[in-house]
């Protein structure tokens, strides 16, 4: 989690490159992916036969927001 939590200062800073530190909605919002995401790989073992048929798209999309939210981002260029 503390690479999620300094991904979502990077972004926030990359949207907002002359805001101050980013607020607890911010910060819910981005890391609200990467806890459903741990919540249901926790989950797994009690689903029902259907819920374990849905849930890896489900996952599958999950980590797929995660990946774009700690990856490379590209950084505004600034003017002289």
């Amino acid at each position: 989690m503390a690479i999620v939590m300094v991904a979502a200062i990077n972004h926030y800073f990359v949207v907002h490159p002359q805001g101050v530190m980013p607020g607890q909605g911010f910060l819910k919002e981005f890391i609200k992916p990467f806890i459903e995401l741990e919540r249901l790989s926790a989950q797994m073992v009690p689903l029902s036969d259907h819920e374990r048929e849905m849930a890896p798209s489900r996952m599958m999309m999950l980590q797929h927001i995660c990946d774009e939210r700690v990856g490379p981002k590209m950084t505004r260029d600034k003017n002289p």
